[in-house]
């Protein structure tokens, strides 16, 4: 099913393709930000899990 069920990445690659590289380059870095921030959170998570165990 197009533009339905596409993958980050494979848009991605689309954009390199028709040399639309300033989309590509946005397309990766929001990416690259949403990663880190859903780390920060889970690491967040799990350090006041752990802080509620040992008390």
């Amino acid at each position: 099913m197009p533009y339905v069920s596409e993958i980050v990445p494979l848009l991605i690659i689309k954009k390199l393709m028709q040399f639309d590289y300033v989309s590509a380059s946005a397309i990766g870095v929001t990416m690259l930000i949403i990663a880190f921030i859903m780390l920060l959170i889970i690491n967040f998570l799990q350090n006041k899990m752990l802080k509620e165990r040992s008390t």
